[in-house]
């Protein structure tokens, strides 16, 4: 029976069998009995159908990761079998989800101009999977917040970038006084127990911003009220301007503190003890086949870096307080 990832993925989104035939464009009935073909071949259980929602079963996790893998894989081979058919060149770059809209289209005028004959593929990514990625082979060069401790891995910093706890102002935490947009510069300081039973955005496991995330859970035992979780930075600023809870990340400008009619919703607070910096890096390794040129790439977008007149993003040999990444 052929296997369709796109099925079980659908599911596991929209946690419900019949949203997902929707969305599929299919019959409930049809889902259903695909479903259960597969779960016969197998001999395994990929659903828990009698929770609410649906949520896949621990089999379920291992097969939909195995089988991710593995089609990530034959996709790989075939670009690569393609590339040396033709005879030519195709760099991967990975990079976030966040950071790819506002990079890569100037980058790649650049890089497309200089080299017209070589191809690339763009894979937006979680960023803290970017280095498992790079190791697989599966990217040639990364763009994001990560680690990397290759031996082989060459990297550079690329940006440091503000972080604030970013608090809706009808929380009412703030001082009678407090003037939002003097907060970017000159964040709140909060008491740990100011943010206690408020709901909390917080990003996806797979996001940059999740180690701040885990390092304000780790210090503090602060009591969440009802959480939501997203893959998008942008989404979270959207929900906390909207008063839907209160979020870790990055504010460029004032405005980035205002709703679509200009009214400030949110301030920026900081708790002691908690990141208010963090880097931006590429990674390539050393000896691939291809490194000048993924050098290149990095050089460019370096370049870019430099040209670019963003508060939020401070080119990193700019940076002149490397020991004030906490307070």
């Amino acid at each position: 029976m052929p296997e369709r990832l796109d099925y079980i993925v659908a599911i596991v989104e929209e946690q419900n069998i019949t949203r997902a035939a929707r969305r599929l464009f299919i019959t409930q009935p049809a889902l259903t009995k695909y479903i259960n073909k597969l779960e016969e071949e197998y001999g395994i259980i990929l659903f828990d159908r009698k929770s609410s929602p649906i949520t896949l079963t621990e089999a379920g996790k291992v097969f939909l990761e195995e089988k991710t893998r593995i089609e990530i894989a034959e996709q790989n081979l075939r670009h690569r079998l393609e590339a040396l058919k033709n005879g030519s060149v195709t760099i991967t770059v990975g990079i976030g989800h966040d950071r790819a809209p506002r990079w890569i289209p100037k980058l790649l005028q650049e890089f497309c101009r200089r080299y017209p004959d070589i191809n690339l593929m763009i894979k937006g990514a979680g960023e803290l999977s970017l280095p498992d990625k790079l190791r697989s082979g599966e990217i040639d060069a990364a763009f994001g917040v990560f680690e990397s401790n290759e031996e082989n891995v060459e990297w550079r910093y690329l940006t440091v970038e503000k972080l604030s706890l970013v608090v809706p102002l009808a929380f009412g935490i703030f001082p009678e006084d407090f003037l939002p947009e003097e907060s970017v510069d000159r964040p709140y300081i909060l008491k740990p127990e100011q943010l206690n039973g408020l709901d909390y955005i917080s990003p996806a496991i797979t996001m940059g911003a999740y180690d701040s995330y885990q390092a304000l859970r780790q210090l503090y035992s602060i009591n969440v009220g009802r959480q939501i979780t997203t893959t998008s930075a942008r989404s979270i600023r959207t929900m906390i301007i909207h008063g839907l809870g209160y979020g870790y990340g990055f504010i460029g400008s004032a405005s980035d503190l205002q709703d679509e009619n200009g009214v400030f919703r949110a301030g920026c607070c900081i708790l002691p003890g908690l990141p208010t910096r963090r880097f931006t890096r590429a990674a390539y390794h050393s000896d691939h086949i291809h490194v000048d040129l993924l050098r290149e790439l990095t050089d460019m977008l370096e370049q870019q870096i430099i040209n670019a007149d963003s508060p939020s993003k401070i080119y990193w040999k700019n940076y002149q307080n490397d020991d004030r990444l906490f307070v």
